[in-house]
Formats: structure tokens, sequence, C-alpha cells
């Protein structure tokens, strides 16, 4: 609760990564995942976003946590 407190729902938001640990995505890949979750079309379903990844970037790496991730990413 004391990190709600001290820096509200942002604070509790943000995803934190190991240090020396390299993102699964990143750049311009990353920001055309942004952008197509916020299409109003946008996804159905993780399976679904999966395939974009696959299909759209080649990436078949999209864990549940970092699908988690990247949702959180796009709506700040």
């Amino acid at each position: 609760m004391r990190k709600y407190k001290d820096e509200g729902r942002r604070g509790l938001l943000e995803v934190k990564y190991a240090p020396g640990k390299v993102p699964s995505i990143n750049g311009s890949d990353l920001e055309r995942l942004k952008q197509q979750l916020q299409e109003l079309s946008g996804f159905q379903s993780y399976g679904q976003i999966q395939q974009w990844l696959k299909s759209e970037l080649g990436l078949s790496l999209a864990s549940y946590d970092f699908i988690l991730e990247a949702l959180f990413s796009a709506a700040s």
C-alpha cells in the first residue's frame, strides 16, 4: 500500500527490468505493437496478439508476461 500512497496507480503499474536483461521487443517493433493495441479493432485474445507478432514481426517468443507488459506500456 505504501507504493500506491507514494506513487499512485502509475507506480503500481511500472514495469521493472532485471539488470542486464535485454527486452524481447523494442524500438519500432514495440511502437507498432503499441499502436495496434490502441486500435479499436485491436486484438480479441492473447492468441491473436501472438499470431500478429509472428506474422508481422517474425517473433514467436511472446510470453503472457510480455503481452501484459506491452498492454501496460500502451496504456501509459
